[in-house]
């Protein structure tokens, strides 16, 4: 019998990311919220080791075994989804043309909208040259369309 406090539904899909990460992913989340010594830190991490190896646990056990009372925990679970999410990406970032490729169109992103468009130009072409339009049109068209976008940035004798 479930009370009201215990949701598996809520905490399934963060305990359900975190057995699917490997011993690899683990202690690079580990090691990436390590440098940061914040106790809202140390209280995600304390929260990412105790779902690793117990579950399941409801809300009131989770507050009681972080030692808090005061924070909203589910906030904090969601935050740590979205923060091994992150870590997933950033692990996995370099075997992946894919992944290499969306990053490279945020980082594009990012600098024109901070009005660095130069060093925009240079990520789009850049990632023009390593998508293949044969394995990977869908990159190029997203490339190109960036491309042509940073054209509104430029006077006509720039173009």
């Amino acid at each position: 019998m479930l009370n009201s406090e215990f949701k598996i539904g809520a905490w399934k899909e963060l305990t359900d990311l975190i057995k699917s990460m490997t011993p690899n992913e683990k202690g690079y989340f580990k090691k990436q919220r390590i440098g940061f010594d914040l106790r809202a830190e140390r209280n995600y991490l304390n929260l990412f080791n105790m779902l690793e190896k117990e579950w399941p646990l409801t809300d009131k056990e989770i507050r009681e075994k972080l030692g808090i009372k005061n924070i909203n925990i589910h906030s904090m679970r969601n935050f740590l989804y979205k923060q091994l999410l992150k870590s997933l990406r950033a692990f996995h970032n370099e075997k992946n043309i894919q992944y290499t490729l969306r990053e490279m169109l945020d980082h594009a992103e990012i600098l024109a909208d901070k009005g660095l468009y130069d060093q925009s130009v240079q990520i789009i072409n850049k990632g023009i040259s390593l998508s293949d339009p044969v394995t990977l049109p869908a990159y190029q068209i997203l490339f190109q369309t960036q491309q042509i976008q940073m054209l509104r940035f430029y006077s006509e004798e720039e173009k």
